[in-house]
């Protein structure tokens, strides 16, 4: 968010924990304690190191945050990439395209997938959890076991993904493209 000519910058963790941060790659465990947005000066793209924990349990991540007046995220080509974007995939076409295009590429899902499998009364569903890595042929395991089991060959698939891990941030670009997705600043982590 730009404010009076400064960017600011809000980190939040769910459901709660103490952040800490910086911007010059050093530990972010021992940044700064995060306790209001973030105000970055300059119009360069910047960024912020951040670490988290609560109770014992703790996750680092980096967020790069774009120069003033560029449009989408910077991305590294060369270094592996996430995209944190939950996707919707409605309809077995759809679905399948996002499935085939992740098998192809290795792309691995992770942050929570859900799927369901038919409709109404007929539907199978499930969740694999945030911290699962699942890979694209389970998913289209899955379905086919689902399709099995309601008797019904075609039934309809809808496949929500919240984060895409990529080997590199050109896979997430070709990815993106091939799937029509939008990415956006603050979307991607490298």
């Amino acid at each position: 968010m730009l404010t009076g000519g400064k960017r600011q910058v809000s980190l939040t963790v769910k459901p709660r924990g103490k952040i800490r941060w910086n911007t010059n790659a050093t530990n972010p465990k021992e940044g700064t304690v995060y306790t209001d947005p973030i105000e970055l000066t300059g119009t360069g793209e910047v960024t912020i190191y951040a670490y988290a924990e609560d109770n014992g349990a703790s996750t680092q991540r980096n967020f790069l945050i774009p120069r003033v007046n560029e449009t989408g995220p910077s991305i590294d080509t060369s270094k592996p990439a996430k995209l944190r974007k939950k996707t919707d995939f409605r309809g077995a076409t759809e679905a399948f395209q996002a499935i085939n295009t992740a098998k192809s590429m290795h792309v691995m899902l992770t942050g929570g997938v859900s799927l369901t499998v038919g409709e109404g009364a007929t539907a199978v569903t499930t969740r694999f959890g945030s911290d699962a890595t699942v890979k694209a042929d389970a998913v289209e395991a899955f379905i086919d076991l689902a399709r099995e089991a309601l008797a019904n060959p075609i039934a309809d698939v809808v496949l929500r993904v919240e984060d895409f891990h990529f080997l590199s941030g050109r896979d997430l670009e070709t990815f993106a493209e091939k799937l029509g997705l939008d990415v956006g600043a603050g979307e991607v982590e490298q």
